[in-house]
């Protein structure tokens, strides 16, 4: 009596619970549609205050429309956030519902039936409740060459499916049983979907099967053929893959499965849905090197995808995002770094222009660092990082310049004056806050009056080497800019100084002299960041 009690009084508080949650988001809904914008946006803070259930949340969205939905995301702001926040949740009960592999096994048992309201029924359900999820075990009928009306049942399940198998079936593709492929281009047929023609010509032209052939030329003679070859089509979809777009990767509700064909099998890899985009894009791309290994913008791509994905996960981790997937992703993601040096250093100056022009400092920021590393400064003169000194994002420029200076310390290139002023300004616009100057004569007018054009940090002088070393150890700054000729102390031991204490160790160090190459030949390698002309 006592265990039926506690069983009741814990089912009859979830169902409270869940009742509150939807009266409160229905409420919310209804002042949202009224205009009343400040009173709803309380009511839906009310609903995350609840910490409802994963399960909870879902049965909410599944029960409102889907307007409501877009309506909070448009809407911006705090009704943007609770809005994602309330759909995270949901995503992750149907994602869950979605793959449960029993309930996917009785419905294709039930789709393969020759009870036509049997297999109509069971082909709505596993659209409606598991999509894509349902595409391996929807295979082995497929491709079974003894058994058509397997094969014909299982092509309407998928087509009835949708979209959703597109990716999977493409992978399927892979797939040395000739029944299957046929299949599957048949499928694709009926789905009418365009993403698809990459893989379809490239089956058209070269398959083994002459009637797998026959078909996917079919394919091609109901859903277009392009004249651009196959790799130029896969990294057309990379890009826009890349880029969003929502008629490659839907909107809505962000995918996280990538699909391949291994050991014989359809197999997906989950993927945080913040990288989803740009984790199709790199498949897409290296389908395209598949069909013509030594195609270059696929290589472009390639490297391109990497900077974006990594710069993504930084972004995200600024952002406070202690997510353990996440850090394990970042840390997975540095071994990318082999990848883009193999690449070459065309290539990944091609993917640093692609990242200036789309002009967002942070993915510049990871491309000017990958560079770097394959530059010198006998390459200097030519590369992009020069022509990222006249970016009309200053951020840029300043990523550029950090880079520059550590490649060529002695300004002996093309642009050294304009790397002298952007350094003065300040190493990293979003870290600096202090600068001290010590010991910078009234002649070294371009470097001061650098330092003093920027507002946002505060600079602080000091006459000698002396009295910067007690500024210096009292107030460490975040950047220093030192004369060359200092009276009294040499530059040279206030830097030793500076290197040596634990709390200046590591900051940005400029030295301003008259002549440049005789301070970069006097001074020990290292010792500072960057030389500056005083002119």
């Amino acid at each position: 009596m006592i265990a039926s009690a506690l069983i009741f009084g814990l089912s009859a508080g979830a169902l409270a619970a869940q009742d509150q949650v939807q009266s409160l988001f229905r409420e919310g809904v209804r002042l949202m549609r009224q205009g009343r914008d400040k009173e709803a946006l309380q009511k839906f803070k009310a609903v995350l205050a609840q910490d409802p259930t994963n399960d909870v949340v879902y049965n909410l969205w599944r029960r409102t429309e889907e307007g409501v939905w877009a309506r909070m995301l448009l809407k911006r702001g705090e009704f943007e956030k609770v809005a994602k926040a309330l759909i995270s949740k949901a995503t992750v009960e149907r994602k869950r519902l979605m793959a449960d592999p029993a309930a996917i096994k009785a419905l294709v048992a039930k789709a393969l039936s020759e009870d036509f309201p049997t297999r109509r029924e069971a082909c709505l359900k596993l659209a409606q409740e598991h999509g894509e999820y349902a595409v391996p075990a929807l295979l082995e009928p497929l491709g079974d060459p003894d058994n058509e009306d397997g094969q014909i049942y299982a092509q309407q399940a998928l087509v009835e499916i949708g979209p959703a198998v597109t990716f999977p079936l493409l992978a399927a593709l892979n797939s040395d049983n000739v029944t299957l492929r046929r299949n599957i281009l048949i499928v694709l047929r009926r789905l009418e979907d365009k993403r698809a023609i990459p893989a379809i010509k490239v089956l058209a032209a070269r398959d083994k099967d002459t009637l797998v052939k026959k078909i996917a030329q079919a394919d091609l003679a109901k859903l277009g053929n392009p004249k651009a070859p196959a790799e130029s089509l896969y990294v057309a979809q990379a890009q826009r893959m890349r880029n969003e777009d929502a008629n490659l990767i839907g909107t809505f509700e962000q995918g996280d499965l990538i699909w391949s064909w291994k050991d014989g099998k359809l197999a997906y890899r989950k993927v945080l849905p913040l990288v989803y985009p740009v984790e199709m894009a790199r498949q897409t791309a290296y389908r395209a090197l598949a069909v013509n290994p030594g195609f270059k913008p696929a290589q472009v791509e390639v490297v391109l995808d990497y900077m974006t994905e990594r710069t993504a996960v930084a972004q995200e981790i600024l952002a406070g995002n202690s997510s353990p997937a996440l850090a394990a992703l970042n840390n997975a993601l540095l071994a990318s770094d082999v990848v883009m040096s193999a690449a070459g250093l065309d290539v990944v100056r091609q993917a640093t222009l692609a990242a200036m022009k789309q002009g967002d400092a942070p993915l510049c920021r990871t491309a000017f660092g990958v560079l770097a590393s394959l530059e010198s400064a006998q390459t200097l003169p030519t590369s992009p990082l020069i022509k990222a000194l006249d970016h009309n994002n200053s951020l840029v420029r300043t990523e550029a310049a950090i880079e520059i200076a550590k490649l060529d310390p002695q300004g002996d290139f093309p642009g050294a004056p304009k790397v002298a002023a952007l350094l003065a300004q300040a190493a990293d616009p979003r870290l600096v806050r202090l600068v001290h100057t010590i010991g910078l004569p009234d002649t070294a007018r371009t470097v001061a009056d650098a330092v003093g054009s920027k507002s946002d940090f505060s600079v602080v002088q000091a006459s000698t080497g002396g009295e910067g070393l007690n500024q210096a150890f009292s107030a460490p700054a975040d950047v220093f800019v030192i004369y060359n000729d200092l009276p009294q102390m040499p530059a040279i031991q206030v830097i030793n100084q500076l290197r040596r204490n634990p709390m200046t160790k590591d900051k940005k160090i400029i030295l301003v002299a008259k002549d440049v190459k005789q301070a970069a030949r006097d001074l020990p390698e290292g010792k500072v960041d960057a030389i500056v002309s005083e002119a």
